[in-house]
């Protein structure tokens, strides 16, 4: 509940009804983004698969039912708006000059967000960013980065190997193999999830601490220096928390750039739905 749900739909293994079907049974519990994919193709001797859409098709599939009919003509009373996604791989682009032409045709089909196979390099991040900045055809489109937790290297080494487009480094790797608790690596940091919103942060960050007002911020404060760690504050739905009552008084604690600095910040299609990450300046 409260959490903005993203479809994953491939043509590989359905026809033309049955993903009409899933798409319309989507609608009817609330769920209108979907990550049009063309799925991964089996080995020449793998089972056999449908293919009658890849993920330009699925685009213009969503395109068409949220017009207000299905394929072959028939009306849905009351359509509903979907939001179609298409998938992308950063490394790709930034070493395919050919590769962004391609995504820029499945945003003129209609898709209306990117999202990215996992990245755990910030600089692959920023180059991707300015890649798709300077092409100006994203102006109006959201990019999701994918991320997600490691909990060990043998799962991460698996990825790599065997998921398209996901790039994990061998120092990353090595990290978690000479780690005692691979799944809490990484956590050389303490994460706060402020305010209104922050109770939801908790189901993408489970370890952060969550503070309401400038008091809980305080002891947060006072905590990273006795523990010598940099303070990071997940800070969302900037206009709701400036104004509530029980929120308000941390805000100019967190916005103070001699305490803080804005690292990022990420958002989803609805527009309230934005976070910022904020990181104190020094934990000393």
């Amino acid at each position: 509940s409260g959490l903005d749900v993203i479809l994953q739909l491939t043509g590989r293994d359905r026809n033309q009804i049955a993903l009409e079907s899933v798409l319309l049974g989507a609608l009817s519990v609330g769920i209108n983004k979907v990550l049009c994919l063309s799925g991964d193709q089996p080995g020449e001797n793998g089972p056999a698969v449908v293919n009658e859409f890849n993920g330009n098709g699925l685009i213009e599939l969503c395109k068409v039912i949220a017009g207000g009919t299905l394929s072959d003509g028939t009306e849905i009373k009351n359509p509903l708006p979907i939001y179609p996604g298409a998938a992308d791989d950063l490394y790709t682009q930034i070493s395919k000059p050919d590769a962004l032409d391609k995504l820029v045709a499945k945003i003129s089909k209609g898709a209306g967000f990117v999202q990215t196979q996992y990245c755990f390099d910030y600089d692959v991040i920023k180059k991707y960013s300015d890649k798709l900045n300077e092409q100006g055809s994203f102006l109006d489109c959201k990019v999701i980065i994918g991320m997600g937790p490691l909990k060990s290297a043998k799962q991460g080494d698996w990825m790599r190997k065997n998921l398209w487009g996901v790039n994990i480094s061998d120092e990353i790797l090595q990290r978690l193999e000479n780690s005692g608790s691979p799944a809490e690596t990484g956590e050389e940091m303490q994460v706060v999830c402020y305010g209104f919103g922050g109770k939801m942060m908790k189901a993408y960050y489970p370890n952060c601490t969550y503070a309401k007002n400038k008091e809980d911020l305080l002891l947060e404060i006072d905590k990273s220096k006795k523990n010598q760690k940099k303070l990071t504050i997940i800070l969302g739905y900037l206009d709701i928390n400036s104004n509530h009552p029980e929120h308000q008084d941390g805000i100019p604690l967190i916005k103070s750039k001699e305490k803080f600095h804005k690292s990022r910040e990420f958002s989803s299609l609805e527009p309230l739905f934005k976070f910022e990450i904020i990181r104190s300046i020094s934990s000393s």
